[in-house]
Order: C-alpha cells, then sequence, then structure tokens
C-alpha cells in the first residue's frame, strides 16, 4: 500500500491525450477540416499544373488556390461522416495559337457532399477578348475540365476517407495510439466482424482497362518509370524508382507501393495501393504494352487484391481505384505529352 500522500504508480492513469477520451471514434466528434483542405487542394493544384497542351494552346495553373466555405469530420462509432461545401477557384496563364500570352480563372463553385459521386461544375473565364482569347477558353473547357474534375474526385475521396488522417497536415490527425492500446479497445463495443484484410485475393475485387495511344511502346513505358514524366502529367510530388523492388509513389504519397517486375517497353508489374486502405492490403498491378503497328500502342492494364473496402469503411474502392486510373493518369498521358487517339 502507498504512504499517505504519495502515490502508487499503479494506480495512475497516464496522460492518453484524445485517445484516452474517445476511444477508436465510438463518441460524437466533430473537427473543423477546412485548413486542411485548403492546403491539400494547394498541393494537389499547384504552378504549373498543365491543363492544356495541344491544338496550339498550352495552359497551366498559377498555383495561387483560393478556398472557401466549409468542411467538416464527424466520427461516431467509428465511423467517418463528413459535411462539406466548398468554393475552389485558381487562376491560370496561357499561350494561345497566336503566341500571345492569355490570362484568366477557373472556378469550381461547388464542392458539396450531396453532389460527390458526380462531376462538379468548372467554369472558366478569360481576361481578354477576341477570336484568339475565345479559343483558349474553349480549349480549357474541353480538356481542362476533365483535369480539375480527376483533381476533385481525388480530394473528395480522401476527404471522405477520413481528411487529414490520410495523408497531409492541416489540421490535426486524431490521436491512434488507442489501437495499440489491447486494454482500451478491449474496453470498447466491439463493430461487426470484417472479413480478412490481409494480402490474399479472397473478398477482393479486379479490374481491367484498356487503353489505345499514339505513341511508341518506349513512350509509354516511360510515362511509368521516368519520374519527371510522373510528376508532368500528375502535377504533383512523385518519386520513381524504376527497378524491381524500387519504390513507386505518386500525387504527393496517395499511391504507394513497388516495382515487382519490368520488361522494357513491353511489361510493368507492381504492388500497388492508396494510402487509405488498410494497412496490410496490396493490389497487384500488371500493364502490358503491345505495339502491333508502328507510333500505335495499346495498354491492357488489369488489377487484382482491391479491398472492398477503405480503412475508414467506404464501399467505393473499385469505382474509386478506375476513376483515377482514367483521369488521372491514363487520360492526362495522352493530355499532357499529345499521345491521344
Amino acid at each position: 500500500m502507498a504512504k499517505w500522500g504519495e502515490g502508487d504508480d499503479r494506480w495512475k492513469v497516464a496522460e492518453l491525450g484524445n485517445s484516452g477520451r474517445n476511444v477508436n471514434g465510438w463518441h460524437w466528434e466533430e473537427r473543423d477540416c477546412l485548413p486542411w483542405a485548403k492546403k491539400r487542394l494547394s498541393e494537389l493544384i499547384p504552378a504549373k499544373l498543365v491543363l492544356v497542351d495541344s491544338g496550339g494552346v498550352r495552359a497551366t495553373g498559377d498555383g495561387k488556390v483560393k478556398v472557401s466555405g466549409e468542411a467538416v469530420i464527424n466520427r461516431r462509432k467509428g465511423k467517418v461522416i463528413p459535411a462539406y461545401e466548398l468554393d475552389v477557384s485558381f487562376g491560370w496563364t496561357a499561350t494561345g495559337p497566336d503566341g500571345e500570352t492569355y490570362t484568366g480563372n477557373c472556378k469550381v463553385p461547388y464542392v458539396s457532399e450531396e453532389n460527390h459521386d458526380e462531376d462538379p461544375e468548372v467554369q472558366f473565364t478569360v481576361k481578354e477578348t477576341g477570336r484568339e482569347a475565345e479559343k483558349v477558353r474553349a480549349a480549357l473547357v474541353k480538356e481542362g475540365r476533365g483535369v480539375v474534375h480527376g483533381i476533385v474526385h481525388l480530394f473528395v475521396r480522401e476527404l471522405r476517407s477520413g481528411g487529414p488522417d490520410v495523408g497531409s497536415s492541416g489540421c490535426d490527425a486524431s490521436d491512434r495510439s488507442a489501437q495499440t492500446q489491447p486494454e482500451a479497445a478491449a474496453a470498447a463495443p466491439k463493430p461487426a466482424a470484417k472479413p480478412p484484410q490481409g494480402n490474399s485475393i479472397t473478398s477482393k475485387k479486379s479490374l481491367e482497362i484498356v487503353e489505345q495511344y499514339y505513341a511508341s511502346s518506349k513512350d509509354i513505358f516511360d510515362c511509368f518509370v521516368d519520374g519527371s514524366k510522373v510528376k508532368a502529367y500528375t502535377g504533383s510530388a512523385a518519386t520513381i524508382e524504376p527497378v524491381a523492388g524500387g519504390k513507386v509513389s505518386m500525387f504527393g504519397g496517395s499511391i504507394e507501393g513497388k516495382f515487382t517486375r519490368l520488361e522494357p517497353d513491353q511489361l510493368i508489374e507492381m504492388d500497388w495501393r492508396f494510402s487509405s486502405w488498410g494497412d496490410d492490403c496490396v493490389s497487384k498491378v500488371r500493364i502490358e504494352l503491345e505495339e502491333k503497328d508502328r507510333g500505335s500502342v495499346t495498354l491492357k492494364l488489369t488489377q487484382s487484391g482491391i479491398p472492398e473496402e477503405d480503412r475508414f469503411g467506404n464501399h467505393d474502392t473499385i469505382k474509386v481505384t478506375e476513376m483515377g486510373w482514367r483521369s488521372q493518369i491514363l487520360t492526362r498521358m495522352k493530355q499532357v505529352f499529345g499521345y491521344g487517339m
């Protein structure tokens, strides 16, 4: 027994922070994530982001992203409940077909939970007037809108998966230390049992995408193994180590993995995952390139082992994964390097 006036360490409770007050996010918690949203959108829409590079028009973002509105992440019983309504805008600069410089603004007036599965409205305005200025704006509407849609979809996926808990900073992430404390975890009500989250293909999904390019097989191969090219068409930070076992990181770490097999200009195999997936969930990606006719390449992408849900319980992983490949990678390669068919 401890002496009078002295504490007994066996009875002292360490300061556990938020994890001790709200084990595993069981009680209702509301957090303002607008600072994170502003920071993350600035990362996804950096200066020199290529919006259009075809038809004599090249337009890039100015990196001055403005975000207003509200973004809140609510948690209850371990579930993420987002509530957000944002207005996003940034400037752009373009060189027109006539060689002159044009400037303007891009505005996404309504990014909201109610339209999270739709392409948001994107408005392009140009300060200058005249026929050539209108050609620039038309090119932005035709091609730049798809680039912005892809960025917004990626941002919304991250926000709905937990916002700052997925990766970028901006507001404090929830303390996850409770997950490492068996006693605290045992004290919380048990959720329903879930399928195993290992690396087996059981209870997981797959997809297949086929794309055609006006390019050589080397051109397309380089789009996956050349770090400078990856940064160019994603418009974000990337780390690419083009050797078997080499690291793959794209979109500032939102996609991560490693190369497992490389056959120059023919085959790429990777272990591949979103950072929002469970820690032990890794899919297998196989990209085959076939150049039957010179300057015409068929790309076949197959991906297996996609989990049924992410770490936050969202069940749209297959849709998000396929949308990401199509809008943020495969289509962007065509737009940025002129490989479109």
